[in-house]
């Protein structure tokens, strides 16, 4: 026996209000790519999604590549350790203050 995709119990309906101009746009868009709008939604809600999961890794990146070029940077600079640590808060302060 084939079990159901998704059943009854682990799905949920959400209801929203659209402008006229809006809930138009997104029948037609539907209809133009075979859908329905239900599943327009459901769509945009999954690539938002991952959307977000990208924006958190490019944070990682952005915070490991700031990281790999303070220790370049100090190396080539000869920073002695208190020299580095005087620094790293230097640079955390204004890389804040940026933000």
């Amino acid at each position: 026996m084939m079990k159901k995709r998704n059943s009854a119990s682990s799905l949920r309906a959400v209801t929203t209000r659209l402008t006229l101009g809006d809930y138009s746009a997104l029948v037609a868009e539907a209809e133009q790519q075979g859908s329905t709008p239900s599943q327009m939604i459901r769509e945009a809600w999954t690539e938002h999604q991952k959307g977000q999961s990208y924006e958190a890794r490019l944070t990682q990146l952005e915070a490991r590549l700031t990281r790999r070029l303070f220790e370049i940077v100090a190396a080539v600079a000869g920073l002695t350790p208190p020299q580095r640590q005087e620094a790293m808060a230097e640079v955390t302060k204004n890389l804040r203050s940026k933000s």
